[in-house]
């Protein structure tokens, strides 16, 4: 199980569907959790048939220029059992289908002031009496756990994070570390100027383990807002085996696509003809395998930018950021951009 969670900062412009769409193509979620839509629910709902056609949705709407939350699922996978909703968070109970699994999660958006703050994590608080394990907080939980998950700005304990951490240890969750990236959000200044904090993450109850679970988390490269999507992984501590072989459709443009396909199947194979058919499909195979190899591909492309722009944000994360960073991050999300439209086309 995938599950993507992104404060996009806005979400009614073309430049953020594409983005949002980019995001979706990266990564394959099973759920999608977004955050600060600033959008009406109705509108933001008709929006999502451009990036998520899985079709399970939920949302709450933003509060003039702020706020406005998003939970997507994929309702081949998932099954909306029950969903709640309040000022700053939307709680979906699903039925995973495949298991039959019940999983609780809270796709959290905790608002600046601390008066709100403290409102927004009494109410999550109240829920407990109503869960009974599997549960998930994620999202822009707009705290950070330790000195460590910041760098520039004041060092000031944030007051509700005695909350946090007393609702971590009351519900046995476990903050699930990144394995790549420090910082969520950044203020996008230059020099002393420039704050960095881990606002955005995902605290899972243990009860996953005790399903076999492995669970990991990366903060990804990406751009279009001033945080960055995090995304969590579940899997099963399984051997899946070789990777079978699997068709590229963009093969087939490449001009000598066709001349190794028909030189190949013309090659002479004796025996039965079931035999015949069989070895020739794994000669064609390990054929197409072997050139796949030599030629450019837009899944290559995309993922040499994908690489590029992880490398020099988390070089970002280590120094003084100058506007020459700034500068070739955009070049590098940029690219990146582009290399999903090639793909997409």
């Amino acid at each position: 199980m995938k599950v993507l969670s992104w404060n996009c900062r806005g979400l009614g412009s073309t430049c953020k569907e594409e983005a949002m769409t980019d995001l979706v193509s990266l990564h394959q979620p099973d759920i999608l959790l977004i955050q600060e839509t600033k959008m009406e629910e109705d509108a933001f709902l008709q929006v999502t048939s451009k990036f998520w056609e899985k079709r399970g949705k939920a949302a709450i709407s933003s509060r003039g220029a702020s706020g406005g939350i998003g939970t997507l699922w994929d309702e081949k996978k998932f099954e909306a059992v029950d969903i709640k909703y309040s000022s700053c968070w939307i709680l979906t109970l699903l039925r995973q289908k495949d298991t039959n699994t019940l999983v609780r999660i809270f796709n959290i958006y905790a608002p600046n002031s601390y008066a709100e703050k403290k409102v927004c994590w009494r109410l999550l608080r109240e829920e407990k009496s109503n869960l009974q394990g599997n549960v998930i907080l994620a999202g822009d939980l707009n705290v950070t756990l330790s000195q460590e998950e910041k760098r520039g700005g004041t060092l000031v304990r944030d007051p509700i994070r005695e909350t946090v951490d007393e609702i971590i240890l009351d519900w046995d969750l476990m903050d699930v570390k990144p394995s790549s990236g420090k910082y969520t959000w950044n203020n996008k200044r230059i020099g002393p100027g420039h704050i960095a904090a881990r606002l955005d993450r995902f605290l899972v109850q243990d009860t996953f383990l005790l399903l076999g679970l492995n669970l990991s988390s990366k903060i990804l490269p990406f751009g279009g807002s001033n945080h960055k999507p995090v995304l969590l992984e579940m899997a099963n501590d399984k051997n899946l085996g070789p990777i079978p072989f699997r068709f590229n459709p963009l093969w087939a443009r490449q001009p000598k696509f066709l001349k190794i396909v028909v030189n190949t199947w013309s090659l002479p194979v004796t025996e039965s003809p079931s035999y015949i058919w069989e070895e020739k499909l794994r000669r064609l195979k390990r054929a197409l395998k072997s050139w796949a190899k030599s030629i450019p591909s837009p899944t290559l492309k995309k993922s040499l930018a994908v690489d590029a722009l992880e490398k020099h944000q988390t070089s970002m994360e280590e120094k003084i950021v100058a506007q020459k960073d700034i500068d070739i991050e955009a070049i590098l999300q940029s690219n990146l951009h582009t290399a999903c439209r090639l793909e997409s086309d």
